[in-house]
């Protein structure tokens, strides 16, 4: 299996990008995943030549997006719809719609590619906020872990063994789950106002419970 290398970024609010190693036509063939929150579709660009060399159609409002570690999939958290849309990077085609507790934002993957986690980013039943979490063998939603907060950032360590979601609100909670249970572990809170969802650094910031 290859590995894969992922880097997301919010480009003026409007679309998500990735740059992944995907084994498409040629083995570590780098390309680029952009999602667009004003279009339909998600575009793959080569790096080399800056085109486009491939569309998946079919994603309303697209926010978050990553993909498999073999490159075989993308992920993408439609906002139009409230689902995990899955597409198959051989096809270009969606192959499924995952229904999802509420409004989705960011998502992450495993390093091992079993799981997605998906930051909803508003208040679920009792729950402040919730990350769905989505297992992509039977590509179901599997748990809904509890946030202090509604999610729009949220990452799986590079161990794979927490995921860190933050919290959207004024309020800045950080909330830190096991992915091995998929359990909320602990909250804590920024001493500053500021919020910490786009905070990729904040466990080194001076939080406090």
């Amino acid at each position: 299996m290859k590995n894969i290398h992922v880097i997301q970024r919010v480009l003026m609010i409007l679309a998500i990008l990735i740059l992944i190693t995907l084994p498409l036509a040629a083995q570590n063939q780098v390309r680029i995943l952009q999602s667009n929150a004003a279009g339909d579709r998600v575009h793959i660009i080569d790096p080399a030549t800056n085109k486009v060399v491939g569309v998946v159609p079919g994603i309303e409002a697209g926010h978050g997006v990553t993909a498999s570690p073999d490159g075989s999939r993308m992920y993408v958290s439609s906002e139009a719809d409230d689902t995990l849309d899955v597409a198959d990077l051989a096809t270009l085609k969606v192959i499924k719609k995952i229904p999802l507790s509420g409004h989705p934002n960011n998502i992450a993957i495993a390093p091992d590619g079993k799981r997605v986690y998906v930051g909803i980013h508003e208040k679920v039943g009792d729950n402040p906020g919730v990350a769905d979490v989505i297992d992509t063998a039977s590509l179901t939603k599997i748990k809904s872990i509890r946030t202090e907060g509604p999610v729009h950032n949220l990452y799986v360590t590079p161990d794979g063994k927490n995921v860190v979601a933050g919290d959207a609100s004024k309020n800045g909670y950080v909330s830190r789950s096991a992915t091995l249970t998929d359990s909320s572990l602990w909250i804590s809170k920024r001493a500053k106002k500021s919020p910490a969802s786009n905070c990729p650094s904040c466990l080194r910031e001076g939080f406090r419970s």
